[in-house]
């Protein structure tokens, strides 16, 4: 008869793929034992003084590190390789024996730090809408919280983490995965709380302080902090007559609308509209963040394959983050539903009268900033266009009547 099941077994899969509840990289106690060593806490083999904890595996070690926690004793099932008739653990899942009367405490001491902080810093400060600790924040539950990530440091700890961040400007600090910190001054793409023993990954320049964990961040500041919402696209509060069409795709390496505005800090769907517009363009938007295109509606017939998924515009903007501009080849698009053109005509409008015989009126004109001209003329019959010319003929008359024709059409610009 097989000898029974430990009564014990540690859990492994919530960890990090590195991360594992007992050290398997040192030397001396702290060695990775080799699988037919693990034993049965009833095998007659075992060590004087050993006994079994139950399903924890063939790592060696003082404490039971990264919140190992305890597991069925039946998902201990992998038998060993020295003794079929023994179990040795299995996936993500230690049998675990110790020679102390009790079992070694679980935890590996790391914690937030709350002193020994630049001045005005703490782990604790409040949350906008919310209370309680800021303590440990899921990362990507909606997409990165904080804007800015600095390089990885293997030296990272809490305090270098803060003074990265402050040396920049900023009030809001945090570390992820043991060597990454980012910074900003608000939370944002929805930011939501997790439990602080979920930051349980030490700094990799501190045995001893809490570093977040894998997409958990542990958060500092120095006041209260904001939590943005998950960014949207703006629909409403817009400049003029513009009007939300939707995710518009780039051409591949080609831009669908000739004219490009970076605002690295400062780019909204308001300020880009209005821009166009100002600009004598009916349609344009925003890419990538911070990114501002302007152009005609047949720059998008011409060039664009057309309207992609809306979840692919999902860029915040660089100066509302809680609006979307865009994405990596992708515009949020608007386009301009009324008349783009408003005409200021005297009482007493002018017109040319031939002296002498010719065959042309010659015209000096001067382009705008968009290539193009904004002079009327009359062709033979009484409908206005524009163009770089005119041409001989038309009724002088009643030149001071349009754009009050019944028959007057604005041509296309």
């Amino acid at each position: 008869m097989a000898p029974p099941r430990p009564l014990v077994c540690a859990a492994l899969a919530l960890l990090p793929t590195l991360a594992w509840s007992l050290p398997h990289a040192e030397p001396a106690v702290h060695e990775h034992a080799h699988a037919k060593h693990a034993l049965d806490k009833r095998a007659p083999t075992l060590p004087s003084g050993w006994t079994s904890l139950g399903c924890y595996t063939p790592h060696c070690g003082n404490a039971i590190g990264n919140n190992g926690a305890q597991a069925a004793a039946t998902d201990c099932n992998f038998p060993c390789t020295g003794n079929p008739s023994e179990t040795c653990g299995a996936g993500f899942r230690l049998s675990m024996f110790t020679s102390g009367a009790t079992p070694p405490p679980v935890g590996g001491g790391i914690g937030p730090v709350t002193s020994g902080l630049p001045a005005g810093w703490t782990c604790s400060a409040g949350l906008a809408a919310r209370t309680g600790s800021l303590g440990a924040h899921r990362d990507n539950a909606f997409g990165r919280v904080f804007t800015l990530e600095l390089p990885d440091n293997s030296g990272l700890t809490i305090e270098s983490c803060i003074a990265s961040c402050a040396a920049q400007g900023f009030s809001v600090a945090g570390a992820e995965f043991a060597v990454q910190c980012f910074c900003g001054n608000e939370l944002v793409n929805g930011a939501v709380t997790a439990p602080d023993s979920d930051c349980n990954q030490a700094c990799g320049g501190s045995a001893t302080e809490a570093c977040g964990g894998p997409n958990r961040l542990s958060v500092y500041s120095t006041g209260t902090i904001t939590a943005l919402p998950v960014p949207t696209v703006q629909t409403t509060g817009l400049p003029g007559a513009w009007q939300y069409v939707g995710c518009l795709e780039e051409p591949g390496a080609d831009r669908t609308f000739p004219y490009q505005i970076i605002n690295t800090n400062n780019n909204t769907a308001e300020a880009c509209l209005a821009q166009c517009s100002n600009f004598g363009y009916p349609a344009g938007g925003m890419e990538f963040g911070d990114e501002c295109w302007c152009g005609d509606l047949s720059d998008v017939t011409n060039n664009s394959p057309g309207l992609a998924p809306a979840t692919d515009c999902s860029a915040p903007c660089s100066g509302d983050p809680i609006h979307l501009c865009g994405g990596a080849q992708r515009l949020t698009y608007y386009t301009w539903n009324g008349n783009l053109n408003t005409w200021h005509t005297p009482a007493n409008t002018g017109y040319y009268q031939f002296l002498i015989g010719g065959v042309v009126v010659p015209l000096v004109v001067t382009l705008g900033i968009n290539n193009k001209i904004a002079m009327l003329f009359v062709l033979d019959g009484p409908t206005p266009s524009f163009s770089h010319w005119v041409r001989i003929g038309g009724d002088p008359g009643r030149l001071g009547d349009w754009p009050n024709f019944p028959d007057f059409t604005l041509p296309g610009v």
